[in-house]
C-alpha cells in the first residue's frame, strides 16, 4: 500500500503472513473463519494487555469520542 508509512506496511504484511501460515486453500470456509477469529482475538488480547498495563497512560473517553464520530 503505497500511501501508508513503511512500518505500517511491514505490520500489514506480517499479519497476512500469520494468516497464510494458518490457512490453506483446501480448508472449509467455517474452519477458515474460526482461525481468522482466533487470530483477531489474539491480536486484541495483546493490544489490551499492552495498553492497560501499569505505567501506560490511555484515554478513558476514547470509545465515547469514537461513538460521536460514527
Amino acid at each position: 500500500i503505497p500511501h501508508l508509512d513503511y512500518n505500517t506496511n511491514i505490520r500489514l504484511e506480517a499479519s497476512w503472513g500469520a494468516a497464510k501460515d494458518i490457512l490453506n486453500r483446501h480448508m472449509p470456509m467455517d474452519e477458515c473463519i474460526d482461525h481468522l477469529l482466533i487470530l483477531q482475538r489474539t491480536a486484541a488480547d495483546k493490544h489490551n494487555y499492552k495498553s492497560r498495563r501499569a505505567g501506560i497512560r490511555y484515554n478513558n473517553t476514547y470509545n465515547e469520542e469514537m461513538q460521536i464520530l460514527a
